[in-house]
């Protein structure tokens, strides 16, 4: 029997685990990549959110003071017509 025959298929089987093992690190290594990628998505979701909130907050402030200086400017508005009556 030449030795030819005999170790061919061990090689052959051998090349075939290599391919598998090699396309297994391939695939794990890009599932990581996706759950990295996806999770620094999610941190810069929730910061985008929490942002909004801040804004959303900053416009109801800017808001109630708009209001408390119209309100001030009516205020002087007749503080100062009720002097104008006065001299």
């Amino acid at each position: 029997m030449n030795p030819i025959h005999v170790y061919m298929p061990v090689f052959g089987m051998g090349f075939i685990l290599l391919l598998m093992a090699l396309g297994t690190i391939i695939i794990v290594t890009l599932i990581r990549t996706w759950q990295t990628k996806i999770a620094g998505h999610n941190k810069y979701q929730a910061l985008a959110e929490q942002l909004a909130s801040w804004q959303q907050q900053h416009s109801d402030s800017l808001q109630k003071t708009v209001h408390e200086l119209h309100n001030l400017r009516r205020r002087i508005e007749a503080i100062e017509k009720t002097l104008r009556e006065i001299e």
